[in-house]
């Protein structure tokens, strides 16, 4: 079965850049970084290098979230109707 032209894959939707070297908002070094969540929900997590993500997780100060808290989102069901609908023309070239 041939594939007509111009078909997406879900990696054409993966990002190029996911493993991109950027410098850590820490100590300043340039490597791939890992995304480090603040325990505060509502401030953004940081990008730190392998090193100082490992310090922070190893710190006995450091809180872990478990899956209970996290927060859940419901959505209706005609929204999330919606939502597919998005996602299906978006893949489909149709934005």
């Amino acid at each position: 079965m041939s594939e007509p032209s111009g078909s997406h894959y879900a990696a054409d939707f993966t990002s190029v850049n996911a493993a991109a070297e950027r410098t850590c908002e820490n100590c300043g070094v340039t490597a791939v970084l890992k995304r480090m969540h603040s325990k505060d929900h509502s401030k953004l997590g940081r990008d730190l290098c392998p090193k100082c993500y490992q310090y922070y997780r190893n710190k006995h100060t450091t809180v872990r979230r478990s899956s209970a808290q996290t927060p859940k989102v419901e959505h209706s069901a005609s929204h999330r109707r919606v939502i597919h609908k998005h996602v299906a023309e978006a893949q489909r070239g149709r934005t």
